[in-house]
């Protein structure tokens, strides 16, 4: 049996009559969708080399979902630059899993940002790269 390893496209020489079985594996963050070409549905491949044939895997990222809570005595908003969308009290949004996900705190008047919780810490500008489901927590507090 011959074994292709294949990141985008590959081909491979095989003796007419040969049974040839293809098995999908998605990369981390990825999920098969099914085959294309001389395959169908979800399950392994397998095709008997008569001709030339071609096959193709579908593959695609994972969503993930990151939610954003405000926390603290004061207020304040926080915009997800990705998206444009600005939260006030609480917000989700779903990416693609590995996309970095900007956010940043802008505090209401008599307020002051105090920092991130979650997925993000510090005071400065939060990054999120997703990976799996991200909670992140912007703390305000009133001056």
């Amino acid at each position: 049996p011959v074994t292709l390893s294949c990141a985008a496209t590959c081909a491979s020489l095989q003796a007419v009559a040969s049974t040839i079985t293809l098995t999908a594996k998605a990369a981390s963050g990825s999920k098969f969708i099914g085959w294309t070409g001389a395959c169908k549905g979800i399950g392994t491949c397998t095709v008997k080399m008569s001709t030339n044939i071609s096959v193709g895997a579908t593959f695609e990222k994972i969503p993930y979902t990151l939610s954003y809570v405000r926390s603290g005595n004061g207020s304040g908003q926080v915009a997800i630059t990705n998206t444009g969308q600005v939260c006030s009290a609480s917000c989700k949004q779903t990416f693609p899993s590995g996309t970095i996900v900007r956010l940043s705190a802008v505090p209401a008047a008599g307020s002051t940002f105090a920092g991130w919780a979650g997925a993000c810490r510090g005071t400065g500008a939060c990054a999120v790269t997703l990976k799996a489901a991200a909670t992140v927590s912007a703390n305000f507090r009133r001056k």
